[in-house]
């Protein structure tokens, strides 16, 4: 059930957080701010969209609860979670990323700093843009 990462341009207006996933979300916060000029600098970068069930890690859940029921009964207790059948463990994982497809949004991107590259505003994009 894994999800293909898409690739994508964002853009930003000051090389550190690039917020906006198309060009057109750039000159609108240009426009908002008054800054939108021709020569003004904005940065790009093609960068992957991070998918959330990339981070379930149903052992490492598992584990986390056999230390809290441990914490609590001390050595009597014998990691009955982490020994959940493979079966069972498959399910869970299934539930989990239904669970964070359906209610989780990671609006984020991955990208390579060194790749970010720095542009100017044209005469054409603000025409095409208005």
């Amino acid at each position: 059930m894994n999800t293909p990462t898409n690739k994508l341009t964002v853009y930003s207006t000051n090389e550190e957080s690039f917020p906006h996933n198309s060009f057109g979300d750039l000159l609108d916060e240009l426009a908002s701010e008054g800054e939108l000029e021709v020569g003004r600098k904005y940065y790009s970068v093609e960068a992957a969209d991070i998918k959330p069930g990339k981070y379930i890690c149903v052992d490492a859940i598992l584990e986390q609860l056999d230390e809290y029921v441990y914490e609590d009964i001390g050595e009597p207790y014998d990691n009955d979670f982490s020994n959940a059948q493979r079966y069972a463990k498959d399910e869970l994982k299934v539930f989990m990323l239904n669970w964070v497809h359906k209610y989780i949004a990671l609006n984020y991107w991955k990208f390579d700093n060194r790749n970010i590259k720095e542009r100017v505003i044209t005469a054409e994009d603000i025409v095409g843009w208005d």
